[in-house]
Formats: structure tokens, C-alpha cells, sequence
């Protein structure tokens, strides 16, 4: 695939590298000056043309192709995917903590996880219907990432972060989580022997038209999220293609060129623009720009993460599976009876309905796959909510986020293949 690269901004001298910002940490902080548009990365804005409207538009429309194509594989791959997960798991099971055959079993799961991550992100370009968007105050749902950032970054990398009080962005929990998660891996890759990781947020008015590296933005207040790193810096040639889809430079097998062509496709879904200041030997700040979507009253107290459970205060009791795949079932089976839970499956919402409304008191959860052939697991979740109000409900999917508009606000929504240390953490509240 090839993508129209962005046109290079120069300085004065003509060098195509960027110029400083005046900001408060004299690195990626925004200057919300009048006629301070900043191209400091040598990756020049699409400018407001005809030309530059048809460059986005072909961009899009590739990447649309892209994500398309990964859909109409998803599910089944994401199926076998889940399977080789599951029975790794389970014979992982059987193993003493010392067992060396561990290590060979654990190298199984990253490669799928890794796979797994790969169709996700191919998936994203396709699936702009799928967001579910709702007001964040930044500074209360960022801390949320720290965990899975520690984990990722490793002990030699320095984390710092400065949250201020700033408004109130619209745009998807997920979907931010992974624009930051992959803002974090390329700063990673970027500082081998270590460094200093940060992440700030801001808010600005922009009082005339900023062009940034990913187009025009418009005046009007925005809230910036920006995510600097103290790596090598990246070289000038490179600059023009960092949007690109599968443009990469690292070695074969340790990148495929999506996690900043994600990026830019969720920021821009958000109606948001994103600023890149690199510079070689002192590292890259990437500052991304989203409208604030409450300028006139700061909405700071909003909470604003995904519902991750639903109901906690399920009894404990039986877990009801509805899958029709056969082996998915049967694997998914196994999984939860080896630990400790008691099972019933169905391969048909309808069976579950039946044996809920028989014997609906002893169910704690329902785990259900959403595409059931002509059925729905959304609408097998909704049947019995309606009934069991307090049933601790979750539903799967191999498709990414192309039905979370459809499903209610306190379902889980687990992206197959499945994660089994995921899927039994969420049913550890159907024990509570």
C-alpha cells in the first residue's frame, strides 16, 4: 500500500527540521500564540486546498481497504487464535511453577497475543462506527493506564506524568488507551539503554487556523494530550511517512508500520490533529490536539471509564456459555471447569433462554459470543437483563468494536481471541 506522504515544512535555512516552542516545557508544548503555527517536525500539515483534500481523502479511503479486508477474516481467526490460547493455557495448568516446558507454552501465548494485536489494529481502520464516545476528563482516566505502562516500558525507562485541570474531550476509553499504548511502544523501541518517558495534558485556544502535521485545525479551544520521550529521534527522511500504514523501520518480525497510522486514524475520528516535534539524539514529542467538549463549564468531576463488569453483586454460581463454534465451546469449557467453575453451554441463545427461565436462580453469569449465526448475543444479553437484572453478562467478539454501540453500558465487551486470565478475572465477580 501507498500513501501520498505529507508535504515537508522547512525553516528559514531550509533544513527541514523543526523550530523550537517557547512552551512551558520547552519540548511538544502547544503555542496557542496568534500566527505561532509551529511545524517543528519536518512532517508538514496537509494544507486547505483542493490538492491536500484529495490526498486525505485517498489515505482514508486505503485505509478503509486495509481494515475491511482484516474484518472479513477477523472472526475465524480470531477463533483459532482463541483456541490455541485456551488449551495453552489449560496444559499450562498442569505444569509445577518450575516446569521448563513453561517457558515454551508462555512463548505460544505471546505469539498469539501478538497476532491477536495485529488483526486489532488492522481491524481500527474499518470500524469508525463501532466508537462509543463519551465525555473524559483526561487527568482522571489516564492514571488508569499506569499499570499496563509500567509493564510495558520496563524498569530502565523513567516515567513522569503532569495532568492539569483541564476540559472535557470526547472520544472512546478504548480507543485513547491504545493511542497512548502505541505512542508508548515506539517510545520504548526509541530508548534501548533507557530514558524518560512523560505525558502531559493542557488546554489552549487556538486563536487562528493551526496547521499540524495530520491537517488544518481550526480555532477554537482544545484539550492536548502529549506524549514525549528522550530517544533517538527520528531521522529527517523518515518524517514525511510517519503516518503511513506498514512504513517502518525496524527490523523484520519486530514491527509492522500500524501503531502511528492507528494513531493518527483514531485522533482524527475524534475530529482531533496531532503536532510532532523529533529531533535526532533528544527524542520525539508527539502532542495531540482534541477539541474541548466543554469549553464554557469544565465538566473535571466526569468519570469516565469503560463499565468493566456489570452487575458485582451476582451470587456465586453457574456460569452460562453460549458459543457455536463447537471447539470454541468445547475449549472455553474446559478453561472455566479448570478453575473452578461449574459450567452449562449451549451452541443457541435459545437453549440458554430456556434453562434461564427453568432454573434462572442458579446462574451467576452469562458469557455469550455476539454473531451466532442468525442469532444475537446482544439480544440474548438484553432478553435476560430484562428478567435477571443482576446477571453478571459478557459478551465476546471477533469482529473488534463494530457492535459496541448496540450493547448495554455495563456489559464487557471481550475482544476474541479472548484473553483466559481476562476472562476469568471479570467472572471472579459473579464470586463476590
Amino acid at each position: 500500500m501507498s500513501v501520498v506522504p505529507y508535504r515537508r515544512a522547512t525553516t528559514e535555512a531550509g533544513d527541514g527540521m523543526h523550530t523550537k516552542s517557547e512552551g512551558k516545557s520547552g519540548r511538544g508544548r502547544p503555542d496557542e500564540e496568534p500566527g505561532s503555527v509551529g511545524l517543528r517536525s519536518g512532517v508538514a500539515p496537509a494544507g486547505d486546498g483542493a490538492v491536500d483534500a484529495e490526498r486525505q481523502a485517498a489515505r482514508a479511503a486505503r485505509l478503509e481497504a486495509v481494515g475491511q479486508l482484516a474484518a472479513g477474516v477477523a472472526h475465524d481467526l480470531n477463533n483459532a487464535l482463541g483456541l490455541v490460547m485456551s488449551y495453552t493455557t489449560l496444559v499450562l495448568g498442569t505444569f509445577d511453577g518450575g516446569d521448563p516446558r513453561r517457558g515454551d507454552l508462555d512463548q505460544v501465548l505471546r505469539a498469539c497475543r501478538r497476532a491477536a494485536g495485529v488483526l486489532r489494529q488492522l481491524t481500527l481502520f474499518s470500524q469508525s462506527e463501532g466508537a462509543r464516545p463519551k465525555p473524559l476528563a483526561l487527568r482522571e482516566l489516564l492514571p488508569s493506564f499506569d499499570t499496563t505502562l509500567r509493564l510495558l516500558l520496563g524498569e530502565a525507562i523513567e516515567r513522569t506524568t503532569d495532568l492539569q485541570d483541564e476540559g472535557v474531550v470526547m472520544v472512546d476509553p478504548t480507543q485513547l488507551e491504545q493511542i497512548v499504548l502505541n505512542l508508548a511502544r515506539n517510545a520504548r523501541d526509541a530508548m534501548p539503554g533507557g530514558g524518560l518517558f512523560s505525558v502531559s495534558t493542557a488546554s489552549v485556544v487556538l486563536r487562528e487556523p493551526k496547521p499540524t502535521a495530520t491537517g488544518l485545525l481550526p480555532p477554537g479551544p482544545y484539550v492536548t494530550l502529549t506524549v514525549a520521550d528522550t530517544g533517538v529521534g527520528i531521522p529527517r527522511e523518515h518524517r514525511p511517512r510517519l503516518f503511513e500504514p506498514f512504513f517502518t523501520t525496524k527490523p523484520p518480525g519486530k514491527g509492522l508500520g500500524l501503531g502511528l497510522p492507528t494513531v493518527c486514524t483514531l485522533v482524527q475520528r475524534a475530529a482531533g490533529a496531532i503536532e510532532v516535534d523529533t529531533e535526532i539524539g533528544r527524542g520525539t514529542t508527539f502532542t495531540l490536539y482534541f477539541p474541548d467538549a466543554a469549553p464554557a463549564g469544565r465538566r473535571a468531576g466526569t468519570r469516565a471509564r469503560d463499565s468493566e463488569g456489570g452487575a458485582a453483586d451476582a451470587a456465586a454460581g453457574l456460569v452460562l456459555l453460549v458459543e457455536d463454534e463447537d471447539d470454541a465451546r468445547a475449549a472455553m469449557v474446559q478453561l472455566l471447569a479448570q478453575n473452578g467453575h461449574a459450567v452449562r453451554s449451549f451452541a443457541a441463545p435459545a437453549a440458554a433462554l430456556r434453562f434461564l427461565e427453568e432454573e434462572g436462580a442458579s446462574a451467576a453469569a452469562l458469557v455469550s459470543d455476539i454473531d451466532l449465526g442468525a442469532e444475537s448475543g446482544v439480544e440474548l444479553v438484553r432478553a435476560a437483563r430484562a428478567r435477571w437484572p443482576h446477571l453478571l453478562c459478557l459478551l465476546m467478539s471477533g469482529y473488534g468494536q463494530r457492535h459496541a454501540p448496540r450493547i448495554p453500558a455495563d456489559v464487557a465487551l471481550l475482544a476474541k481471541p479472548v484473553e483466559p486470565s481476562l476472562l476469568l478475572a471479570h467472572l471472579e465477580q459473579a464470586r463476590l
